[in-house]
């Protein structure tokens, strides 16, 4: 079974890079640049991974976690949230809480690539 990952940044570029890397590793990617599309999209499809960034227009990342943990079809997905934004406790706890793993930006491509395949054999069990 292939493994499918939806990355979510309003930053196009960014999307594309994170999609073109880990389809080297013949993983499956969706990218999305409107966080407003996310929920449609993981009704639509079954995700194995999200990969999200925090500071996005209309919907920022904390708001599309608690949206996605608060659905029975997106609950049990992993995520991966990507960030160049300091933290505050409060939203570390918030992390924590929904057991969103966090890496912060800027990052190596390995260290991404090595919290995908973590997160997806954690996923199969």
């Amino acid at each position: 079974m292939e493994r499918r990952i939806l990355v979510v940044d309003d930053e196009q570029d960014v999307t594309e890079l994170i999609s073109t890397f880990l389809s080297f590793y013949n993983l499956e990617v969706d990218t999305i640049n409107d966080p407003t599309e996310v929920e449609n999209a993981v009704q639509q499809n079954s995700y194995n991974l999200l990969i999200l960034d925090l500071m996005m227009p209309k919907i920022d990342g904390f708001t599309l976690i608690s949206k996605l943990k608060e659905n029975s079809v997106s609950k049990d997905i992993p995520i991966i949230v990507i960030t160049a934004k300091t933290l505050t406790d409060d939203e570390r706890m918030f992390l924590l809480k929904h057991n969103a793993h966090l890496l912060m930006k800027p990052y190596e491509p390995q260290n991404l690539l090595e919290f995908v395949t973590k997160n997806l054999e954690e996923e199969k069990k």
